[in-house]
C-alpha cells in the first residue's frame, strides 16, 4: 500500500488533495495531551545531553508576530504545526516533551524494555496527523514524515557534535510502546527510534509515587477522523502493528558538525511581507561545500535512495546544476516556474538558489515509505543548518511545478519529485521576538 500512496501523492498531491477533504469534529488545538501536576521527569530534563536535544530541536525559540504561523523551533515544519514530536523512555517510562509547556510529561510506564536495555535511552519520534489532516487531507502522511526527517537530523547533529554513540531503527516494533501510552492512538505514529546509552541513571525509587500521568484529551471521543481515509488509515495501522525491529550504529566519525546554535535562521515567508531576496548575492553561501558537507553526512542518514542536487540562477533562463556525482553542468530553466507560487508571498525572479531531493519510486520496497521521506527531511535540514550558519535563511517548501523539475533535470517516469528548498534572506525585518 505504501507505493500506492506515494504515488497518487507525490506529483499528484494537489490534484489528489483537493478533492479530498475530510470532516474532522475534533475542536482544534495546538497540543492536545493534558498536563497533570507532577515534576516526574524534572531529573531527565536536567541533564545537560536531553536538554541540548530539546533545546536544539522541539523547543519554541521565535514567535513571529504577523505571521500566520507564529511559533518556531530549530525544525521545520507544516504550518507550524510541529507534527513531530519527541519521546524519551527510560527504564520502562515514557516522556513526552511538551512543546508549549516546555516540560517532559509522562505518558507510560511498564513498557517492556530488554534486560539489556536497562540504562538505555529511547528517542522516539512520534507524530501526530490530525491537525495536518485538517488541511492536507491524506497527504498528511507524507509531509508529517519530513517533519520528522528535520527533528531526526538535528537530534543526530546534537548527538555527532557532542560524540555520543547511538543506534538508529530502521525497523520499529513499536506495539508495546504505544499499547502503554496515553493516547489516542488514531492519528499517531512512530517515526523514528534512537537508542543510546543512558547519560543519567535514575531509580525507580526516584519517580514520584504520587505522579499523575498525562493523557490524550481525545481518548474520551467514540469516533475516528480518520476513518474514512483510503490509505492513511491502513497505513497507521501497519506501522502500529509492526513486529519487525532491527538497528544499525550510525558511524558519525569523520563527519565535520557544524557548531551547535539554539537559534537557527529561519525565514518561513509567511509574513505580510513575504520573502525577497534583492540585493542579495550570497556570496557566503559555498555550494561545493555545503556538497561536501552532505556526502560525509550521508552514512548517518535513515536511508541511502535519496539524491539531490543544487540549481543556481546563471542569468535569465540558464542554470547551473550541481549533482550528487559533484560534476557540474549548464542547464535551460526558469526559476519561475521551479515553484508553484500559490499565495504569491515569494518573488521568485529574485531567488538564486534551489536544493531538490528525489528518488525512484521503487527505492520504497528497499527502504520504505518512512525511512525515505524521512531522510529528504534530514536532507534537507543539514542544508539548512549550512546555510543559517554562513549567515543567511533557508526555505523548505512542497509547493513545487514536480513535472517542470523532471523535465529539465532529465529525470524519468520511475523518479519523484520529493523535496525542495531555498536559500533566502529578506531585507525586512520581521516583527518577532526571541524566548
Amino acid at each position: 500500500m505504501e507505493i500506492e500512496y506515494y504515488k497518487k501523492y507525490s506529483s499528484d498531491r494537489y490534484k489528489n488533495t483537493e478533492t479530498n477533504y475530510l470532516t474532522i469534529l475534533t475542536p482544534f488545538q495546538k497540543e492536545y495531551v493534558k498536563k497533570a501536576n507532577h515534576h516526574a521527569a524534572a531529573l531527565l530534563r536536567s541533564n545537560p545531553l536531553i536538554d541540548s536535544i530539546i533545546n536544539n530541536t522541539v523547543r519554541i525559540r521565535r514567535y513571529d508576530i504577523l505571521s500566520r504561523y507564529q511559533d518556531h523551533n530549530n525544525s521545520p515544519s507544516v504550518r507550524s504545526m510541529h507534527s513531530c514530536n519527541i519521546v524519551f523512555i527510560y527504564n520502562g517510562n515514557a516522556y513526552l516533551y511538551s512543546i508549549y509547556e516546555d516540560e517532559l510529561l509522562w505518558i507510560g510506564g511498564d513498557i517492556a524494555c530488554r534486560q539489556q536495555a536497562r540504562n538505555k535511552v529511547f528517542i522516539v519520534g512520534l507524530n501526530d496527523v490530525l491537525n495536518l489532516s485538517r488541511f492536507y487531507s491524506e497527504f498528511c502522511l507524507y509531509i508529517s514524515n519530513l517533519d520528522a526527517g528535520h527533528v531526526l537530523y538535528n537530534i543526530k547533529h546534537v548527538l555527532g557534535h557532542l560524540s555520543v554513540d547511538y543506534y538508529q531503527y530502521s525497523h520499529i516494533n513499536g506495539k508495546p510502546i504505544m499499547d502503554k501510552l496515553s493516547l489516542d492512538r488514531s492519528s499517531y505514529y512512530i517515526s523514528f527510534m534512537l537508542e543510546l546509552d543512558a547519560p543519567v541513571v535514575l531509580d525507580d525509587e526516584q519517580m514520584p509515587a504520587d505522579a499523575g500521568i498525562s493523557f490524550d484529551v481525545r481518548l474520551q471521543k467514540k469516533f475516528d477522523e480518520l476513518a474514512p481515509t483510503t490509505y492513511v488509515k491502513p497505513l497507521l495501522k501497519e506501522y502500529a502493528n509492526e513486529s519487525i525491529s532491527e538497528k544499525k550504529y550510525m558511524d558519525h566519525k569523520e563527519i565535520e558538525f557544524l557548531p551547535l546554535s539554539e537559534k537557527v535562521r529561519r525565514n518561513s515567508a509567511h509574513t505580510m511581507v513575504g520573502n525577497f531576496n534583492l540585493d542579495e548575492s550570497f556570496i557566503h553561501f559555498q555550494i561545493e561545500d555545503a556538497m561536501k558537507l552532505l556526502k560525509q553526512s550521508e552514512k548517518i542518514l535513515s536511508s541511502p535512495f535519496v539524491e539531490y542536487c543544487f540549481l543556481a540562477r546563471e542569468n535569465e533562463n540558464v542554470l547551473r546544476l550541481y549533482s550528487i556525482t559533484g560534476e557540474t553542468s549548464i542547464i535551460e530553466g526558469d526559476f519561475s516556474t521551479l515553484m508553484f507560487d500559490d499565495h504569491r508571498f515569494f518573488d521568485l525572479k529574485t531567488y538564486k538558489v534551489v536544493f531538490i531531493c528525489y528518488s525512484k519510486t521503487a527505492s520504497i520496497y528497499e527502504t520504505g515509505l518512512r525511512n525515505l521521506l524521512i531522510t529528504c527531511g534530514e536532507i534537507m535540514q543539514i542544508t539548512a543548518l549550512y546555510a543559517s550558519s554562513a549567515g543567511y535563511s533557508f526555505r523548505p517548501m512542497k509547493n513545487h511545478n514536480d513535472h517542470y523539475i523532471k523535465r529539465i533535470l532529465s529525470l524519468h517516469d520511475e523518479y519523484e519529485v520529493n523535496y525542495i528548498g531555498v536559500l533566502c534572506n529578506s531585507p525586512v525585518t520581521q516583527i518577532s521576538f526571541d524566548i
